[in-house]
């Protein structure tokens, strides 16, 4: 028995994958041009300490688990939430709210990297205008081949 995907499950899946894979691709985009040592913020109130590039590899991954993690409790249908009254109503529920935690958190994950490099005096120019770019890439290029899958 397979459950009915919601408009929001289909919209949020989109968008985090979007993201997930935008990240990487502007990660794989910028690597070149992002110097070898730079001062990164780990903390606005304190001020940036030197480091080497290979720091901002370690959110990537971690926002690959955090997908694979909601989107198991997404197919399973099992998140910990107040009871509903029935198994299924659960279920549901549960559905629903791991599609909207996938999408918050790897947004908020790749928010972070932004951030550690974008508040770096060493960053590349173009930073921010080439991280939208590359989600949006990412998400326009999903949307099509969705909407050419579909007729």
């Amino acid at each position: 028995m397979t459950a009915e995907v919601s408009r929001f499950r289909r919209v949020t899946n989109g968008a985090a994958l979007a993201v997930l894979l935008g990240t990487l691709l502007w990660l794989a985009v910028l690597w070149a041009a992002i110097p070898d040592v730079l001062p990164l913020r780990m903390n606005l109130s304190s001020p940036p300490t030197l480091g080497s590039k290979a720091r901002l590899l370690f959110l990537p991954p971690l926002m690959g688990l955090v997908f694979l993690t909601f989107t198991y409790t997404e197919k399973i249908g099992v998140i910990n939430m107040p009871d509903l009254g029935s198994p299924e109503r659960n279920r549901a529920a549960a559905r629903e709210a791991s599609a909207g935690l996938k999408f918050f958190c790897t947004l908020l994950l790749a928010g972070v990297l932004l951030s550690m490099l974008a508040t770096s005096s060493a960053a590349p120019p173009g930073v921010v205008g080439t991280f939208f770019a590359c989600i949006g890439g990412v998400g326009a290029a999903m949307w099509l081949v969705t909407a050419l899958r579909r007729r």
